[in-house]
């Protein structure tokens, strides 16, 4: 017998689509998030209102776009990234604190009327403003959160490779940087042969180099990682941090949704379990029926 499983796991929703959501209203495209009301595009993101295009944090935020970590009441933010605690109509800027009506600055607090970090009056503030909003305009520039290409990683080797994952060739033809592995194939140290049962493994261990039996990566064995192993008497493990994350991740459903119906009463449903799935994926309607 096929699994039954529900589209989406999540409770207390209303009009919502995506995945991990509780205590939701009229949340679109949203993931490991609860309590929004009127959202789109919103990524572990907690109690928040009218979002859009928004990742990370939350707690009293409102009227957030295109924005990441962002949270601890905030109102009205454009395009910022990592600012938080009483802030409100800020765009463009980063690591901003306790601060509002800032366009283009980078680690303030407890600021206002400031532009790319130069004090201005509410006037000349409220004058300058648009009229760089309209250079940006023409630009192509505004409207958008900060290019890809000023990131100091490269594609691959950030989160977004896990959820959104390119090859190189893509991550190429999207302007993007791309870093090459160095490769663990070479390496002419001594093989290092890993005892099967804990109790067998000295301290030693962390002075030796392994290699992941999958990736071929290097790996070290911490001394703290080596107490918590014999505490809880579990087996060195053979594969780097590596290559056991990217398994952890390969358990999760993509952040993706696939238009479908469901097995049991053929209504249209939004998931993140694909068509060639196996498992018998219910509406939640049809769902508690098949489980109570």
């Amino acid at each position: 017998m096929q699994d039954v499983v529900l589209y989406l796991t999540g409770k207390n929703n209303s009009e919502v689509s995506g995945d991990f959501l509780n205590n939701c209203k009229n949340a679109q495209n949203c993931f490991t998030s609860s309590n929004l009301e009127d959202c789109k595009n919103c990524y572990s993101i907690f109690y928040a209102k009218d979002c859009h295009d928004y990742n990370a944090w939350g707690q009293k935020s409102e009227q957030i776009y295109e924005c990441e970590a962002i949270g601890e009441s905030a109102y009205n933010i454009l395009f910022c990234n990592k600012s938080w605690s009483n802030i409100a109509n800020l765009m463009y800027s980063t690591d901003c604190f306790s601060s509002k009506n800032c366009f283009g600055c980078v680690g303030l607090k407890n600021a206002e009327y400031c532009i790319f970090n130069k004090q201005y009056t509410k006037e000349e503030y409220e004058k300058l403003v648009p009229k760089i909003i309209e250079h940006m305009q023409k630009t192509g520039e505004w409207g958008e959160f900060f290019p890809s290409k000023i990131s100091p990683f490269a594609y691959n080797e950030t989160v977004a490779q896990e959820y959104f994952p390119l090859t190189k060739s893509e991550i190429i033809e999207k302007g993007l940087k791309y870093k090459e592995e160095k490769s663990s194939q070479d390496y002419m140290g001594p093989k290092v042969e890993i005892p099967d049962d804990i109790k067998d493994v000295d301290e030693s261990i962390c002075q030796k180099i392994l290699q992941c039996e999958i990736s071929g990566k290097l790996y070290k064995i911490t001394l703290q990682e080596l107490k918590f192993y014999k505490k809880m008497n579990i087996p060195i493990p053979r594969k780097c941090p590596d290559q056991r994350h990217k398994e952890r991740m390969s358990l999760r459903n993509p952040r993706k949704l696939f238009e479908r119906k469901c097995d049991n009463c053929e209504i249209a449903i939004s998931t993140t379990y694909a068509p060639e799935r196996l498992e018998k994926v219910f509406c939640e309607k049809c769902y508690l029926e098949s489980v109570y």
